[in-house]
Order: C-alpha cells, then structure tokens, then sequence
C-alpha cells in the first residue's frame, strides 16, 4: 500500500470507528479533506473487501433508525436516496417484520403523543387545531393523509380513548 493510499485508508478507518457512513458520505467526507479521487477509491474498495464497510448492512441499519423514529417507508426511501443509496420495500418490509413494526402502530404512536396527557378537548375548535397539528405532524414524518385520516377521525370523535 503506498504512503497516499494509506493515508487515505487510516482516515477512513478512523471516520469509521466513530460512525457508520455510506459509501457515497464516506466518499464526500474523504473528498472534503482533498484526497486523491483514484486513492479514495482504492481505499474504499479496501474497506469492502475487509468489510468494515457494508452497504446493505447500513442500510438495514438506517432503515432500522428511521422506523424507530416512525417514519414512513416512502420517507426513509427518500432520506436514504439522498445518500445514493436505494432500498426495496422488500428491504424495509423485511427490517419492519424483523422488530415488529407495523404503519397502524406507529401512526397511532404519533397521534397518542401529539394529544398528549391532556386529551381530545371538548370545544370543537380547540379539536380542529389539535386535528390539524396531527395532521402536519404525520405529514413530516412523510405519511399520507389516506393512511391516517381514519385513525385521526376516531381520536377526535373520541371512538379511542
């Protein structure tokens, strides 16, 4: 291994030892220091072939992050192409079935937190602005209102207590 390559691959080793990355993050983090494309390359290729970096494990993992923070499978397909990186839904189902996970549960998880210890107020306008923050919120974890308005519908009409 030469001097530049080495550099490199320590670098990269080191990055690694305090975190997970991407091949394409990796990638970017070691190109931000001005390392050389081809000895980039060469010490990634190096980290695969001694499997300190795993692209499918990563994945899994960040897949894993994701639906532990109750996104949606549509959201964590969008979060992890940011990183080039591109999982199936039979990937994100499979982690889903491995822990146990499913979109009712979590949607419901959200929506519990939202009202919080307080309960669904009684004035129908407080109920609308509470239905509304639910909303938004369901949104930005990248949920559809399809998937959640019914579930949302009985908390409010209070069917769920």
């Amino acid at each position: 291994m030469n001097e530049e390559l080495n550099a490199v691959y320590n670098y990269a080793i080191r990055l690694l030892a305090k975190k997970d990355y991407s091949k394409f993050k990796l990638t970017q983090k070691l190109l931000s220091r001005d390392f050389d494309q081809l000895q980039i390359e060469n010490a990634i290729n190096l980290l695969e072939e001694k499997k300190f970096l795993n692209e499918s494990e990563y994945i899994r993992q960040k897949i894993k992050s994701l639906l532990n923070k109750n996104y949606s499978d549509e959201y964590i397909v969008q979060k992890l192409e940011l990183e080039k990186l591109f999982p199936t839904q039979v990937e994100i189902n499979s982690v889903k079935e491995e822990f146990g996970i499913n979109n009712y549960e979590m949607i419901d998880k959200l929506i519990r937190k939202k009202i919080g210890h307080k309960g669904v107020p009684k004035e129908f306008e407080q109920k609308m602005k509470l239905k509304q923050k639910i909303f938004t919120h369901l949104y930005s974890k990248g949920y559809t209102f399809e998937e959640f308005q019914p579930l949302v519908e009985k908390y409010i009409e209070g069917s769920f207590e």
